[in-house]
């Protein structure tokens, strides 16, 4: 993630305007998302040596993530609206 430090207002697992925060995703406890992926594959019989691993997310925005209890009080929010 070092090549993210070229972008002041992009962090990695610390608060700015954008960031990634590696416990919003995987196991969600802040350890390694690296590692997470690398389990999973080995679990599934998939080779893990010398694998470039990118991921397709939604980062934090301010600070708030896009998650899925979020998209379901929002979906209830909406619901209530609606009635």
């Amino acid at each position: 993630m070092n090549k993210f430090n070229l972008i002041s207002f992009f962090s990695f697992n610390k608060f700015n305007l954008i960031s990634f925060h590696e416990k919003d995703h995987g196991e969600r406890d802040g350890s390694s998302l690296e590692q997470w992926v690398k389990k999973n594959l080995e679990q599934n019989k998939i080779e893990t040596v010398d694998i470039k691993i990118k991921l397709l997310c939604y980062p934090r925005i301010f600070g708030y993530g896009f998650h899925e209890d979020g998209i379901k009080s929002s979906i209830e929010m909406l619901k209530y609206l609606n009635d």
